[in-house]
């Protein structure tokens, strides 16, 4: 997924004739977002922060992703793409394929016969699909293991139908070679690698199942641990010949090998389509015969019932394993199921059910999910057109299962996406229905940052409607079912199990409230279909005002009018309510059979009149309100074919109507299929916003007077494929309306449109690298990051970076013509253009600057640099990163040695293979580094306990990229860090490599500084905002970004305030991941070539927390100096403040007498004038920050930073 965020600054003093609204498309929910619509997954720890994640593979689709346990609790984050490029994916396996102690992935696919491999940097970011053999004719199972005893991991895999065959990982980081085929038997779906003679190799265990004949288990003994097998030994067979199966896929076999019976060896538990039971090893030695087959479960044969997969596993955690199955049972319902090992040497209880589906399931996995120490268990629901895993929570004492708790979200057909304050919160939630489902998106902030998809209540449909029905305060829902219309009960807990069935005629479609007797309690009013010529509407009574309704009423047959869309609104101005409808002829005609019209309601009781025609034709959608300012309420209207959206003006405020008043009519906006009135634009008039089904639009159109005479459209998206229902609410907070949408087509996505209220222009484009001299934009021509693009047009001047893809987004706020160019000191490469000019007139302009990059020399560079990931203190762990790039124009391959003082420090290791280490130093080789490539190492370290190393020592490390022979700039092949060890420590803090002086004849070099940040709250930050204000002695077009720890967005304004904007990080808090709650920022940047000796740079940042107050850091300061002066010719007073940042008090020490100090803000407005005093307070300024100048009695001066924080 990718989102955008935009930053702006506006000019309030302005307005324009026609309102400038931009819209920026925010996602809830959408094909994208879920694997497909059938599929396998798998428990697995993805990120290593130590709880289980989930994998899974379309069935059906294209699509590997994986979603993460955010909390360890099972809340579970969005899908994250892995791969599209698989087709009907059959198998997956989790294990470590390079050795780096992070979980990779493996992949079987049939449709494209492919088996391919995935290395996660420990993150869960995957990177490309590895391949190892493509276009076989299928691919049923894959397994990971060592199967020549080399101790890297290869691959086993079942392909072609009937082979079986093994590749070999060459280099212990996923190298493998061509396969070795092991044996040929039919059609195994299933393989697992285990010792089973007990001789310390991996032997096979699999199965074979042939059509109309059999379902047999085999293993195969590897002969010398080197990858030659046996042939397979049969071990059970299972006859299908009273199944006879129409397709083999219909056949159901799994294998599991584990120590049933608790005495040593590997037996085998295994499913052969209604039989599961295990094999007894008998000697330990893989000796297994006809006795030692033990049938545990065996299904009546008339049953339906297929096995389609086993696990052995403690469930009860009594110390022995026990067996769990998922199958298939009549009417393609499932069932899970456990059977205990009642005495721990393989005696089985009888089946005990933990949960049943009723549209079958694919797989099943068992895991701790919410890690409360026991297991709970991983399954999916088997819809045809929506897929879903979830999972049910072990209650922990009586093996009882609770759930499902869903994973993954309900894409399929969303509908009725509405805008509702659903938890009585004070903000906006999004509510709506998607696959017979009814699910909420909770507004988390006020912001429009939401939560996953919450199902509310399963076999859901009708249009929703939200309403106090009994009077407790809390929203309820009405919808409906198989047997009618209903409402859901909220209890003030957002639980609506409580479903009441409304009394009502079998024919009732959509349902209205309103309150039609005047009681001052909700009605409903609906439409009623019995055939294409009898079409009414009826009313149900709130007999009480606490939702309990009486029998359905007829107010009106309408004949062949079919009923769309309702409103119930007073017309006439006689304090009722009335009836407007709008309806087709079932044929989709517009001028065919149906009509528009109102219905008036003559006492105030719910006593109707005859019907009121205003238009004979059709429209299928409705709204009501005030369009012309005159204080009655009009009808808007819309029309599916041809597109028509128009109005009717109430005249005179008794219910009078104009005839219809076209606003738009079109063919190429095909398929109106909802229209809402509503002030889109905040200048007190009602513009209308409407939806297409067919030419994927959503449009607004501005009352552009107040009066309904003339309307301006506008265009919110044309991307959107079967837009059904659009609902304006202010998600944000921010006091502009944005629009809530759903979609049937295209992805089925559901979301919101933020509105910006006021608008700016845009500015986009990418920067690529020619490498093959034929243009840019060749598979081969890397994308380039990290290169400061600067516009400017003489006034404003902005900058940002590009992203890892080679992509930059730009908002000038101001009109005028602007210049884009690309800042950068390497001088090895040509940019074409040189520069890009767009002109902006007005607002709402979007301009392209896009850049080629080509070498124009071959050139040696090759640059490292080393950081700090966290303080370095006595007996704990310190962590460092190291970056090397290729900032020549020639492919480079060499050897990174780092060398540190060993008798402080012991090397634990940098996360990556071919590391070799000494007591000082570590080094590896690195190969076929690309120009502009980066790569990185992490290593950590153990800082020896005291007396070994003390509060104050001083780490030092370096870190050399070779080779530098050749090299055009050897000097940045060599860095050098020295860290102070320190005891205690802020998490959220600013560091200057540098340290506090640099000499004066290194002011035209880099200072590096560290921006760490760690979320110590009680829960996942979901935005950080990192602010950063640089010195004014600091030149900021030097600035280079080294190191950031997550995806962001990069802003610098006017030269000076730069920030950092991590969107959607979902930082985790510091109690449920200490080390996944810390992010950090590296950035270079070199002085003014005006900088003197006396000079001092100073740093801070503020620290943003989704929408909390700043964290202030500290304040590092660099000071330039020149040790061949004397310290009689230079002696700079030496003072003091503490503590800084401070909620008060300030103390001030310094070895000069200080005569007068002056406190200034930020504005440089003068706040605070003392004299001779050397301790103030501050309590009562704001917080922020603050200078303050000192001068002595020499009337020097000199000026210090403080930040004052609560």
């Amino acid at each position: 997924m990718k989102k955008q965020l935009l930053f702006f600054t506006l000019n309030l003093c302005s307005f324009f004739a026609f309102a400038q609204l931009d819209f920026y498309q925010q996602p809830l929910m959408s094909y994208d977002y879920a694997v497909g619509e059938k599929a396998i997954s798998l428990y697995t720890d993805v990120d290593g922060d130590g709880d289980l994640d989930i994998i899974s593979g379309a069935l059906s689709g294209t699509k590997i992703g994986w979603q993460e346990n955010l909390d360890g609790s099972g809340t579970f984050g969005n899908f994250k793409l892995i791969t599209e490029n698989v087709n009907q994916v059959s198998a997956l396996h989790d294990i470590d394929i390079d050795g780096d102690g992070d979980i990779d992935l493996i992949s079987g696919s049939t449709d494209d016969g492919k088996i391919a491999w995935y290395e996660n940097d420990g993150q869960g970011n995957f990177g490309p699909q590895n391949i190892l053999i493509q276009y076989l004719d299928d691919v049923s199972a894959v397994y990971g293991s060592d199967v020549d005893g080399d101790g890297d991991i290869d691959i086993v895999a079942s392909v072609d139908c009937c082979t079986i065959t093994w590749f070999e990982n060459t280099d212990e980081q996923g190298t493998f070679i061509a396969q070795n085929d092991i044996t040929n038997v039919a059609n195994p779906t299933s393989i697992f690698l285990e010792d089973m003679d007990g001789d310390g190799d991996m032997d096979i265990v699999t199965n074979a199942s042939l059509l109309n004949a059999y379902v047999r288990i085999l293993w195969l003994e590897n002969l010398n641990g080197q990858g030659n097998f046996d042939s397979p030994q049969i071990l059970y067979t299972f006859s299908l010949e009273t199944y006879s199966p129409y397709y083999i896929s219909q056949v159901k076999s799994q294998v599991h090998a584990s120590d049933i019976d608790n005495d040593g060896d590997k037996d085998i538990v295994f499913t052969a389509m209604r039989e599961m039971g295990y094999i007894k090893n008998t000697d330990g030695l893989g000796n297994f015969t006809e006795e030692s087959t033990n049938i545990i479960y065996q299904a009546d044969p008339n049953s339906g019932t297929k096995f389609v997969q086993v696990f052995s596993v403690d469930m009860d955690a009594d110390g022995d394993l026990d067996i769990v199955t998922n199958s298939i049972e009549t009417g393609n319902s499932a069932k899970v199921a456990w059977y205990e090992n009642s005495d721990g040497q393989g005696d089985f209880s009888s089946q005990i059910t933990m949960t049943n589906w009723s549209d079958g399931n694919n797989f099943i996995d068992v895991g701790d999910v919410d890690l409360d120490g026991d297991l709970d268990v991983l399954s999916d629901s088997n819809a045809p057109y929506d897929y879903n895993a979830a999972w049910f929570k072990n209650d922990g004492t009586n093996l009882v299962f609770e759930g499902p708790e869903y994973i993954s979200s309900f894409f399929y057909t969303p509908s009725s996406a509405t805008a509702i304050d659903l938890d009585s919160d004070g903000d906006l939630d999004i509510v709506n229905l998607v696959s017979d489902y009814l699910v909420w998106y909770e507004n988390l902030d006020g912001q429009g940052n939401f939560s996953n998809q919450q199902v509310l209540a399963a076999t859901v449909g009708g249009r929703l409607q939200f309403l106090d029905f009994n009077g407790d305060g809390y929203i309820d829902i009405l919808a409906s079912n198989s047997d009618g219309p209903m409402w859901l009960q909220n209890d003030g807990s957002e639980n609506f199990t409580n479903q009441i069935q409304i009394p009502s005629n079998t024919n009732s479609s959509n349902i209205f409230p309103g309150d039609i007797d005047g009681d001052g309690d909700m009605d409903l009013v609906s439409t009623n279909y019995v055939n294409t010529s009898s079409n009414y509407i009826a009313y149900n009574e709130n007999l009480d005002g606490l939702g309990n309704f009486g029998e359905s009423q007829t107010i009106i047959n309408l004949g062949s009018n079919h009923i769309s869309e309702l409103q119930i609104k007073d017309f006439d101005g006689d304090n009722d309510n009335d009836i407007a409808f709008v309806g087709h002829d079932g044929a989709g005609n517009a001028s065919g059979g149906g009509q528009i019209g109102w219905i008036k309601n003559l006492d105030g009781t719910g006593n109707f009149g005859a019907k009121i025609t205003l238009y004979d034709g059709e429209a299928n959608s409705i709204d009501a309100a005030d369009m012309d300012g005159d204080g009655d309420i009009d009808i808007v209207t819309g029309t599916h074919s041809p597109s028509i959206l128009a109005w009717f003006e109430n005249t005179d405020g008794l219910g009078n109507f104009s005839s219809r008043e076209i606003i738009l009519i079109t063919n190429q906006l095909n398929g109106i299929t909802d229209v809402k009135a509503t002030d889109l634009d905040t200048d007190g008039d009602l513009d209308i916003v409407i939806g297409s089904r067919y030419e994927n639009n959503i449009e607004w159109f501005e009352n552009v007077n107040g009066t309904a005479d003339s309307f301006t459209k506008k265009t919110i998206t044309t991307g959107i494929d079967g837009v059904n229902s659009v609902w304006p609410g202010d998600i944000n907070g921010d006091g502009v309306l944005d629009i809530v949408f759903s979609a049937s087509d295209g992805g089925y996505p559901v979301g919101w449109f933020r509105n910006s209220g006021l608008l700016t222009n845009r500015l986009n484009g990418q920067i690529i690298l020619d490498v093959d001299d034929n243009g840019c934009g060749g598979i081969l021509d890397p994308k380039l990051e990290n290169l400061r693009v600067e516009t400017t047009n003489g006034t404003e001047t902005i900058s940002t970076f590009t992203d890892n893809y080679g992509y930059y987004q730009i908002f000038p706020t101001q009109e005028g013509t602007y210049t884009t160019t690309i800042e950068t000191d390497i001088t090895y490469y040509n940019s074409t253009p040189d520069y890009v000019e767009s002109t902006f007139t007005g607002f709402g302009n979007i301009e392209t600057a896009d850049f080629c990059f080509t070498a124009n020399q071959a050139v040696n560079d090759l640059k490292i640099d080393i950081i700090t990931l966290n303080d370095a203190r006595p007996g704990f762990q310190s962590r460092y990163a190291i970056r090397y790039q290729n900032i020549g124009t020639v492919m480079q391959s060499g050897t990174v040695v780092v060398d540190f003082d060993g008798s402080k420090l012991d090397f634990l290791g940098a996360g990556q293979t071919g590391i070799t280490h000494t007591e000082n130093q570590f080094s590896f080789n690195f190969s076929n580094l690309r120009p502009f490539e980066d790569r990185r190492v992490r290593p950590i370290f153990q800082v020896l306990p005291p007396p070994t190393v003390n509060i104050g020592d001083v780490l030092s490390f370096t870190a050399t990229i070779n080779p530098i022979s050749g090299d055009v700039t050897e000097p940045n092949n060599i860095t050098q860090l020295d860290q102070v060890v320190i005891g205690s420590y802020d998490p959220n803090d600013i560091t200057v490599k540098e340290g506090p002086q640099i000499q004066i004849e290194d002011v035209d070099e880099f200072l590096h500084y560290v921006i760490r940040f760690q979320n110590t709250g009680t829960a996942s930050a979901i935005n950080v905002q990192v602010e950063n204000t640089l010195d004014p002695d600091l030149d900021w077009s030097t600035i280079e970004m080294e190191y950031i720890s997550h995806n962001n967005f990069i802003e610098i304004m006017n030269g000076n305030k730069v920030k950092f904007i991590f969107e959607d990080i979902n930082l985790p808090d510091s109690s449920s991941s200490e080390t996944g709650s810390q992010g950090y920022i590296a950035y270079k940047i070199k002085p003014k070539n005006t900088s003197l000796v006396g000079d001092i740079f100073y740093n801070s940042a503020e620290i943003y927390f989704d929408y909390n107050l700043p964290i202030y850091t500290n304040i590092v300061e660099t000071e330039v100096v020149d040790n061949n002066l004397s310290i009689d010719d230079f002696r700079r007073e030496e003072s003091y403040i503490y503590p800084n940042p401070t909620n008060g008090i300030i103390n001030i020490t310094s070895n000069k007498t200080i005569k007068t100090i002056e406190i200034y803000n930020n504005l440089g407005q003068l706040v605070v004038s003392k004299t001779n005093e050397n301790i103030i307070d501050i309590s009562y300024l704001e917080n922020g920050l603050y200078f303050i100048k000192f001068s002595d009695l020499s009337n020097n001066t000199f000026i210090k930073k403080v930040i004052k924080k609560n």
